[in-house]
């Protein structure tokens, strides 16, 4: 979990990386650009997340 986990925060910073680029060169539309590019960014975290999440659940509990 932890690879897939270091691969979402890769994957957001390179995201971050180039929608900044493309927001400045984009003019007036880069409002429009940043939050698609923001919303790409957060996607692969959240996703990890809640798969974390749903393996620590599905494993049954020892505790009694």
């Amino acid at each position: 979990m932890r690879n897939l986990r270091v691969a979402a925060y890769l994957f957001a910073v390179a995201t971050i990386a180039i929608t900044a680029l493309l927001t400045a060169a984009s003019g007036d539309d880069g409002i429009v650009v940043a939050l698609l590019g923001g919303t790409l960014a957060v996607t692969p975290y959240v996703l990890v997340r809640a798969l974390e999440d749903w393996m620590r659940e599905s494993v049954p509990s020892s505790r009694n």
